[in-house]
C-alpha cells in the first residue's frame, strides 16, 4: 500500500508541481544575457541538477531508490500524476522536452517520514515553463477535495518562497483509502521553483508528524529547493558535481 501512495502522490515531479507559483528573487535568468537556461541543456546536465540522497542529510540514510529513477520523458513524467491525462496535455503544451527525477523511499511508520525526491524539467522556451508553474497554480485550487482511486487532496496550504526566477512551496494532506475500508493521511511538503525554461522541485513525505516537526521539514524543504537551484547553476556551468546516485 505504501508504494501505491509513493507512486500515485509521492511523486516529486507530479504531485509538487501542483503547488502553483510566487514571488521569486535570486535566480536572474527570467531572459536577457544572464540567462543560463538558453544554452542547450542535455541529459547529462539535468541529471546533475538534482539532489542525491546524501543531500536530505542522515536522517534519509537507508531510504531506498525509486526503480523509475532517472531520465523522464512526457508519458513516465505523468503517468504517476493525480490526473495522468490533464498533466500529459499540459506539459505538452508548455513544450516539454525532457525531465529527470531521484526518489527515495522507505517503509512508513506512524511519526516519521518515508520518501524524500526531487526533479527537474526542462521546457522548450521560458514562456512555456512559465505558462506550466502558472496552470499548475491553479490546479493547487482545480484538484483540492477531490477523489481519484482513492487518493483525496484533503488541504494545500501555499506559502512563499525566494528560489531562483519565481517559487512557491505548499504544505499538503493526502487522504489514501486503504484496502480494508480505513483511511491513513499523509503529509506532504514542497518547493517549486523556475529558472528560465527549467523547473525543479524538493519535496518530503510522512506520516503522523508532529507540527514542529512539519515546520522543520518544510525548512528542510525551501533549502534543499535552494541548493537545487545552485546546482543548476554549476551544472550549465560545467562545475557541478557527477550525475546524482
Amino acid at each position: 500500500m505504501i508504494r501505491t501512495i509513493l507512486m500515485l502522490v509521492g511523486a516529486a515531479v507530479c504531485v509538487a508541481v501542483s503547488v502553483g507559483c510566487g514571488g521569486g528573487g535570486d535566480g536572474g535568468n527570467d531572459g536577457g544575457a544572464s540567462d543560463d537556461t538558453a544554452r542547450e541543456i542535455t541529459s547529462d546536465h539535468l541529471s546533475r541538477m538534482v539532489l542525491a540522497l546524501g543531500d536530505f542529510g542522515p536522517e534519509f540514510a537507508g531510504f531506498a531508490m525509486d526503480e523509475k529513477n532517472g531520465l523522464q520523458n512526457v508519458e513516465t513524467a505523468s503517468e504517476q500524476d493525480f490526473d495522468p491525462a490533464g498533466e500529459r496535455s499540459d506539459l505538452e503544451t508548455a513544450g516539454f522536452a525532457s525531465g529527470y527525477r531521484n526518489l527515495y523511499q522507505r517503509q512508513a511508520t506512524n511519526g516519521s517520514t518515508f520518501f524524500a525526491g526531487s526533479g527537474a524539467n526542462l521546457f522548450a522556451t521560458n514562456e512555456g515553463a512559465r505558462n506550466y508553474v502558472s496552470d499548475s497554480r491553479n490546479e493547487l485550487t482545480e484538484y483540492l477535495g477531490k477523489t481519484n482511486g482513492g487518493v483525496t487532496i484533503s488541504s494545500s496550504s501555499p506559502f512563499d518562497v525566494e528560489v531562483a526566477d519565481e517559487a512557491v512551496g505548499a504544505n499538503q494532506e493526502i487522504a489514501i483509502k486503504r484496502e480494508d475500508g480505513s483511511t491513513i493521511t499523509v503529509w506532504y511538503t514542497s518547493v517549486l521553483f523556475r529558472r528560465g525554461r527549467l523547473a525543479g522541485v524538493a519535496a518530503i513525505s510522512g506520516i503522523g508528524l508532529s507540527q514542529s516537526e512539519q515546520q522543520r521539514l518544510q525548512g528542510k524543504a525551501e533549502a534543499l529547493a535552494a541548493t537545487m537551484n545552485e546546482r543548476m547553476a554549476s551544472a550549465l556551468a560545467g562545475t557541478g558535481p557527477s550525475s546524482a546516485p
